[in-house]
């Protein structure tokens, strides 16, 4: 969840009008998004961003091109693997192959812009979209690995967050996140600082999974206390 204290660069940009281009060039300026330097928070955040795109076509066919310009690239061809494990797999680490998929999509993009028709009003089918928070965490609830790709609690902020900023005007039930975390907090008789619901449930659990196990428990304590 991003926090109220952080400023957006470029806060003109709207991502309720511009396209999955337009948004990755956005979220390289502000990383803090993803909550974390990690490719799949990364993933996360853009699959959160989809859950509430009507118009889905074009941005699709962006990160299809994507995907197989990186297969290709890498070799991998005949691979099952999304482009975020792909770019994982040659990187040392979640944070080196986050710098790598930035300088990869740049390349991408000179390269291949051509061949990606930039439109926003035209060739576009609708799709089932997700305004409500709690509409939300209860089907991610049901098939996580499907949404947030990996279980992991940082995918899961990351996701949330895509899923806000995609567009902040008809998103319902935020306010409840907030309130969430405060609960917590107090729950854990921690002093809150700096830090996060995701951060403080992460602390408190063995790994990412049991993380995010943790969070829809306490997440639903906290709508029935």
């Amino acid at each position: 969840m991003v926090g109220k204290k952080k400023l957006l660069k470029n806060k003109d940009f709207d991502m309720h009008e511009n396209t999955f281009i337009d948004l990755i060039h956005f979220v390289k300026q502000n990383r803090f998004l993803l909550v974390k330097d990690d490719i799949f928070c990364l993933k996360a955040f853009i699959s959160g961003w989809f859950v509430r795109t009507n118009a889905v076509v074009k941005d699709e066919q962006s990160l299809e091109l994507f995907q197989k310009w990186i297969e290709e690239r890498y070799c991998e061809t005949n691979t099952v693997h999304s482009w975020a494990n792909i770019i994982s797999y040659y990187a040392e680490d979640e944070r080196i192959a986050l710098n790598n998929f930035f300088e990869l999509f740049s390349d991408f993009y000179y390269y291949h812009f051509s061949n990606i028709e930039q439109s926003k009003n035209e060739g576009m089918s609708e799709v089932i979209r997700i305004d409500d928070l709690l509409e939300l965490i209860n089907l991610i609830k049901k098939r996580a690995p499907m949404y947030i790709g990996k279980d992991n609690i940082y995918c899961l902020a990351a996701f949330i967050n895509g899923w806000y900023f995609r567009d902040t005007k008809t998103v319902k039930n935020w306010s409840l996140l907030f309130d969430f975390e405060d609960w917590l907090f107090k729950k854990m008789k921690r002093k809150k600082y700096s830090s996060s619901w995701y951060k403080l449930v992460n602390y408190y659990s063995s790994n990412g999974s049991e993380a995010l196990n943790n969070f829809f428990v306490k997440f639903e304590h906290y709508l029935t206390s």
